[in-house]
């Protein structure tokens, strides 16, 4: 899916988290402020770390993927979940959305397709696919928002062995991090 990729980014961030500060406070059992912009900077570190291991974009942002086609007419998207297809053009030349098709992908968990895809393209050329991808404010699986949640938590509760340079042992996979086995994909 990946082999023919230029290059595959992010063009517009969102600007909110799915854990909000208040949430990520109730569950540490935070009631100062002192400590906002650590709890801040991790409910982002928690995000990237769910992100990393389920190969998702959790909140709903633009994404932009150049591919060199090949004989193939269809291409799989590699963002997910992808639910919108903005624009396509080939080698510079926007393609009228009736040309092509477009299958979003599957919303959550191992839902099927995995990957949006792109039908109907022609087999020359550099596309650049614009897409609407990840989970909108209040959609994010509850799942993976209680993983991030704990995460978060036991960031907080060690936060000492950080600052003092003493080690945080990580343990093995437990209960919490089966949570996000339904949505982790290849």
């Amino acid at each position: 899916m990946y082999d023919n990729t230029i290059s595959l980014r992010c063009t517009k961030e969102p600007k909110f988290e799915h854990v909000s500060l208040e949430a990520a406070k109730n569950h540490a059992r935070v009631d100062i402020d002192d400590d906002d912009a650590l709890l801040t900077s991790m409910i982002a570190a928690a995000r990237k770390a769910a992100e990393g291991r389920l190969h998702r974009v959790l909140r709903e942002s633009i994404w932009e993927w150049k591919v060199r086609n090949s004989e193939k007419s269809t291409l799989e998207i590699p963002v997910s979940p992808c639910f919108a297809c903005q624009s396509v053009s080939v080698d510079g030349d926007e393609l009228d959305s009736a040309g092509f098709s477009f299958v979003p992908s599957g919303p959550g968990g191992l839902s099927s397709p995995l990957y949006a895809s792109l039908n109907g393209l022609p087999a020359a050329g550099i596309t650049t696919v614009t897409v609407r991808a990840g989970y909108p404010k209040d959609g994010c699986p509850q799942e993976i928002i209680q993983w991030m949640l704990v995460k978060i938590t036991g960031l907080y509760e060690q936060r000492e062995a950080f600052v003092t340079g003493g080690s945080l042992h990580e343990f093995g996979r437990g209960f919490v991090d089966h949570l996000l086995d339904p949505y982790i994909l290849p």
